[in-house]
């Protein structure tokens, strides 16, 4: 298993049961992983990416906390979810 135990440690405080089950689902099986220049953690699991920011303190996205700090894609389908995941930039965010 790729997946850091600080990961695993932020999904365990996640207060939705039904969110933290299918972010640890999606992170200790997915099948890409990649880490960006800024620590920024990102997991493939089939048609879904999951983002998990280090920090996110850019002006157009005032409402993310850290108490927050994934974010889920839901691609149409494998190849749309392989596009996604080896196209995120830093200026997408």
């Amino acid at each position: 298993m790729i997946v850091s135990k600080e990961t695993l440690n932020k999904i365990s405080e996640e207060k939705d049961v039904t969110l933290a089950k299918r972010l640890y689902h999606l992170v200790t099986n997915c099948d890409m992983y990649k880490v960006d220049p800024n620590d920024n953690k990102f997991y493939k699991c089939g048609i879904t990416v999951v983002i998990e920011w280090n920090k996110r303190t850019e002006p157009h996205y005032p409402d993310w906390a850290p108490e927050k700090p994934f974010e889920i894609w839901n691609c149409g389908s494998e190849d749309d979810a392989v596009d996604c995941f080896d196209n995120t930039k830093e200026d997408w965010r």
